[in-house]
């Protein structure tokens, strides 16, 4: 470029026209009632009410929910006052048409007198609970339980007439201040006895509104002068006149600021030093939607309300912010170390410098730089700066310009043109609209339609290209790029789908990188890496892609609650804070450890966002194609503690009341919980944690979006539903909303039931033990009775048949009677062996012999006879122990017989010296052994193991077993194991 066509550039200062407040503005369109708007009032559960001339709307922070008439058709409209008593219930006063009741559910209309003037209310205060004083046109009076029990005459003991405006506040000392005729005065606390509080500075002003300051103070407005006055303890301790103008309300905003809603606009001032100190007016060239505001509000969160005569109602939703529009700006901009903020447009640079002035209030300065008057060419793309004193700029040809920034004692800024870069002087054309300057001062630029980033050195007046760095073939070179150079100095480029390029801080290739985002090829648009690893990339489509040291991805897109999946630029405010700029405006991210939540701003822009960037005091700056915003989070809004509503309760399909516990019955266990929560600072998102107290053991759940939980088949009992609302903050609700009921268990599961059914079921068992006791009573008679009966008639019997055998025997026969004679030892032998076992049976049956020791007893004795019979040395142990276990008959006589064949066999077949017999108890077993040193056998050898066998059968037929330990030349050992009960 000539230098010829170089000139020193044209300046054009403004100060703050184009300044424009940042105010969220509310009109049918978005659900308001009506345009015309009179009053504010915040409930406790934090909605906002706004009286309107068509009725009442109810804000949430999203939805309104208008109300026109009562139930019995009655019109809302033209309500002047709003407020609360204790029980809850909404009141608001009819300009000509009664007192307004909202229960909740509806509206109920009240007639306060017989005089049309008392239907025209200015103001409601509750001055005990539930009970109301109305101001009205026609005088004051109390009204209680539905009805007017009183009314308060004036000074004079004359009926009280209040010709058209009234007022009345109630400071923390209880004292009453009303409003009337144009006048202030003083009411007792009883509500009997008015007086006048404070005289008129001027005899023509006439007083028309009134409001209390957090301090405590009064703060008055009146007609003829204008005059706002401050009033502390019934005297004047401030006043001010506002000319040309007439006053509607004003508040302060506990940041030590007062806001005077007028006719032309509202005036903001200190109130430590009012009307002297920071002293600011903002109209509609600062984004106000009309001058006329007809009331100022501040609520609970800390946000400014505005109301007006016919736009809507807005919100100052961030104080210090400011919004500048510039229509078909580039968004390409960048801020330098002295707080100063450069944009570029079609049309030449625009300048912003933000300062205090001597108000201590912020003042903002454009200027309008036109670098190229003749028109050569025009500035339209990136922009950078070099130290604090060099400025380059892309421009739309491919040409980058050096500019050297030149500022006088005034402020004013001039540009010098000192060199450039393009094919005139041996480099390639840039794209313009992407420059980048590292920490050594050198500039990097994509070449137009080329895959290639060059590296220039511009530390000298004589730049120098140090490096080209080419992609792979295929990239498309119109696709946006981002370096970002880490703290050691390394550079991280975006280029083509997924891929990311390291080099060293000596350009040097360190490392290529691939990252897939959902699965598919994605475009990186922008990079931020943390000093401890931590890699933020911002893509074309799919949201960010967060990745961890240790190599965790982490995907937040629309679905985690970002505005936009198309991410443009990422910076860090602070420490734990970043700023996301997306294709739908702002967001905030907030991250500490592996941590992370989001915050939508869609206050601030719902505009694609170019450039952004943090001053040096953490405001930051963002700009558009429309517009350029400045923003400083207002670290002293108070933390906003969001309280939790619920909505509904729905049980088994149908709503029910919940303002009362509920009695439910069994079948009426399935419900549903609707809940939510009144946040009117839209840019904190509310999510919500619940639980339920009762037979359903349940901790806080993991905070959601979620406004409605369903809870199915419950158990009888009693339960508390609870549930918070948090901010992304962390701030929680500090009183969950709670609902208590029951469900009513049927009456088999009831105490008296149950009882009933114990005492029934007791008696059942105690008649079946009686039963039982008895049959055992008789089972033991028939034993002992047949055991006897045995003993003498069928013993006796069998033993005369074996006396009267012997007898025959005994007797000389002949040899013809051989044959009989051995029939009658035969029969004889029968006999006594029939004794013999009917002995063993009718012991055994005996209830007498069912304890071990008799049993014990009898094997003793059998094995000594046997034994001593067949010269064998018998030994006989047992276990104390084993006396524990009872015996039933059928087990004695099994017992007995096992044991009297296991040694008869010994004694009879083993040729043995010794057997040795022992009982003992292991645990709940009693073991038998019988063990003798005799010959021993093989059990598969034997012809005849019908003993055995029947030991076996005998055996299991009592719940034992049997184990026959034997071979040849080791004797044998018999063990038997009996489980039975002690």
């Amino acid at each position: 470029m000539p230098v010829t066509r170089i000139i020193l550039f044209v300046l054009i200062g403004f100060s703050i026209q184009g300044q424009q407040l940042l105010f969220r503005n509310y009109t049918t369109r978005d659900g308001l009632l009506s345009n015309v708007n009179y009053y504010f009032f915040q409930d406790s559960e934090g909605y906002l009410w706004i009286s309107t001339e068509s009725g009442l709307s109810r804000f949430d922070g999203k939805n309104f929910k208008n109300f026109e008439k009562t139930n019995d058709g009655q019109s809302i409209s033209s309500s002047f006052c709003i407020t609360q008593t204790s029980n809850g219930h909404i009141w608001v006063g009819g300009y000509g048409n009664g007192l307004f009741e909202y229960n909740g559910e509806k509206f109920v209309r009240h007639i306060i007198g017989s005089n049309p003037k008392s239907n025209y209310i200015n103001d409601l205060l509750e001055t005990n609970p539930n009970e109301l004083l109305i101001c009205t046109e026609n005088g004051l009076y109390k009204f209680y339980n539905n009805k007017v029990i009183d009314s308060i005459p004036d000074a004079d003991n004359k009926p009280l007439i209040i010709a058209s405006t009234g007022n009345i506040v109630k400071d923390s000392s209880k004292h009453i201040y009303i409003l009337y005729n144009g006048k202030l005065w003083n009411l007792d606390p009883e509500c009997k006895v008015i007086s006048e509080a404070l005289s008129h500075a001027h005899k023509t002003d006439y007083y028309s509104w009134m409001n209390l300051l957090h301090d405590g103070r009064l703060i008055i407005g009146s007609v003829e002068n204008q005059m706002i006055y401050i009033s502390k303890q019934n005297s004047i301790e401030h006043s001010f006149h506002l000319s040309n103008c007439r006053t509607g309300y004003a508040i302060d905003d506990l940041n030590g600021f007062l806001w005077i809603s007028t006719n032309k606009g509202f005036f903001k001032t200190s109130l430590s030093d009012p009307f002297t100190k920071g002293n600011q007016w903002f109209r509609s060239e600062n984004g106000l939607p009309t001058d006329m505001i007809s009331m100022v509000f501040l609520d609970r969160e800390h946000n400014l309300w505005f109301g007006s005569y016919g736009k809507g109602i807005y919100k100052l939703a961030e104080p210090e912010t400011y919004r500048f529009e510039y229509p078909y700006t580039s968004a390409l901009g960048c801020a330098d170390l002295k707080g100063r903020l450069w944009i570029s447009t079609p049309e030449g640079i625009r300048v912003i410098s933000k300062s205090l002035n001597e108000n201590s209030s912020v003042e903002l300065k454009q200027q309008q730089l036109h670098p190229f008057p003749d028109k050569y060419f025009k500035t339209m793309g990136a922009i950078q700066l070099v130290g604090e004193n060099q400025l380059w700029l892309g421009c739309d040809n491919g040409t980058l310009v050096n500019f050297e920034i030149i500022e006088d004692k005034t402020g004013k800024i001039n540009l010098k043109y000192l060199r450039e870069l393009s094919p005139r002087n041996g480099f390639p054309l840039s794209m313009s609209i992407w420059i980048f300057i590292d920490r050594e001062g050198r500039l990097w630029y994509s070449e137009l339609n080329k895959n290639r980033i060059h590296v220039v050195d511009i530390s000298s007046n004589n730049p120098v290209l140090v490096k080209t760095i080419t992609y792979e073939p295929g990239t498309n070179s119109s696709n946006r790029r981002d370096v970002f150079e880490d703290e050691k100095g390394n550079f991280w480029i975006a280029y083509g789908t997924n891929k990311i390029l390291i080099l060293n801080s000596d350009l040097s290739l360190h490392e290529k990188m691939e990252f897939s985002t959902s699965g598919k090829e994605q475009q990186i648009n922008c990079i931020f890496k943390e000093p401890d690893g931590k890699l933020w990339l911002g893509t074309n489509s799919d949201g960010i892609l967060y990745i961890t040291p240790d190599g965790k991805r982490i995907q937040y897109n629309k679905s985690s609650g970002l505005l936009s999946n198309r991410i443009s630029r990422i910076v860090k405010r602070d420490e734990n804070t970043f700023w996301i700029a997306t294709w739908n405006g702002i967001a905030f991210v907030y991250h500490q450890g592996d941590s992370i939540r989001l915050d939508e701003n869609r206050e601030l822009t719902q505009s694609p966002i170019w450039s952004l960037g943090i001053f040096p005091d953490s405001t930051g700056w963002f700009a558009t194609n429309f517009e350029v915003v400045l923003h400083k989070k207002d670290s002293s809004r108070r933390a906003f503690f969001p309280p939790a509503v619920l909505h509904k309760v729905i049980i088994n399909g149908k709503e029910r009341t919940f303002d009362i516990p509920l009695q439910l019955t069994i079948d009426e266990n399935d419900l549903v919980f609707e809940y939510g929560s009144v946040c009117l600072q839209s840019r904190v998102g509310i999510r919500y944690s619940y639980k339920l107290e009762g037979n359903i053991t349940s901790d806080w759940s993991q905070p959601s979006e979620m406004e409605s939980v369903n809870y199915a088949g419950l158990k009888p009992g009693s339960y508390i539903f609870l549930v918070k609302a948090i901010t992304t903050d962390g701030l929680e609700s500090l009183t969950p909303a709670s609902f208590e009921f029951t469900i009513i268990p049927p009456f088999w599961q009831k105490w008296w039931f149950i009882v009933l059914c114990f005492i029934v079921a007791s008696t059942i068992v105690w008649f079946l033990v009686i039963l039982r006791i008895r049959r055992l009573v008789e089972i033991e008679r028939l034993r002992a009775r047949i055991a006897a009966d045995l003993h003498d008639d069928i013993g006796s019997g069998l033993s005369r048949i074996a006396l009267a055998t012997d007898m025959l025997i005994r007797q000389k026969a002949d040899a013809t009677n051989m044959v009989n004679m051995n029939l009658t030892y035969r029969i004889g032998k029968i006999a006594r062996e029939l004794i013999e076992s009917m002995g063993d049976i009718v012991w055994a049956i005996d209830p007498l012999n069912d304890s071990l020791s008799r049993v014990i007893d009898l094997i003793r004795v059998f094995a000594n006879d046997i034994c001593e019979a067949k010269d064998i040395n018998c030994q006989f142990a047992f276990d104390p122990k084993a006396l524990d276990f009872r015996l039933g008959s059928e087990v004695v006589l099994n017992f007995i017989l096992i044991a009297k064949e296991a040694i008869h066999n010994a004694a009879v077949h083993s040729s043995c010296k010794n057997i040795r017999i022992e009982i003992k108890s292991e645990q709940k077993d009693l073991q038998l052994s019988i063990i003798d040193d005799g010959k021993g056998f093989n059990e598969n050898e034997l012809e005849r193991i019908n003993g055995l066998n029947n030991m076996k059968r005998r055996a299991e037929k009592i719940n034992g077993t049997l184990k026959i330990m034997s071979s040849r030349g080791t004797g044998t050992e018999i063990l038997f194991n009996l489980h039975l009960p002690r």
